[in-house]
């Protein structure tokens, strides 16, 4: 087993111990960034919390930004597959969501990341030439 599978893997393990009978809807972030800022591959988490029996569905980064996607109802456990990373502005929605109830499981120190801004710069900058 490689070793971003093995990492995907013990997130999935930390996920379901954080995930009792109550979480009815697990979310992954569908991170689309750098391998280097992600600790699993989106998709590999979702597939191995479906193989445990949850109910999991994935989140484009402007579902993140979307409070009225982003709701306890809708989504009782949030799964960040990063390094740390997060869209800066979903802070708020994030902040509301937890507040208002709804859980989060990271693989990472959560906090509005330099190194995305700066990547999503350079992408930017690139398809601009």
């Amino acid at each position: 087993m490689s070793f971003p599978k093995v990492i995907a893997a013990a997130l999935a393990i930390a996920v379901a111990s954080a995930a009792p009978g109550w979480a009815q809807e697990i979310a992954v972030w569908d991170a689309q960034l750098p391998r280097d800022m992600l600790a699993a591959q989106p998709a590999e988490v979702a597939r191995l919390l479906s193989e445990q029996g949850y109910q999991v569905k994935s989140l484009s980064t402007d579902d993140l930004l979307d409070s009225a996607q982003l709701t306890p109802d809708a989504v009782s456990l949030l799964v960040i597959p990063t390094v740390g990373v997060y869209p800066s502005q979903g802070v708020a929605t994030l902040e509301e969501y937890l507040k208002r109830g709804g859980a989060l499981r990271g693989a990472g120190s959560l906090r509005a990341s330099r190194r995305q801004r700066r990547a999503r710069s350079r992408s930017s900058r690139t398809s601009k030439t």
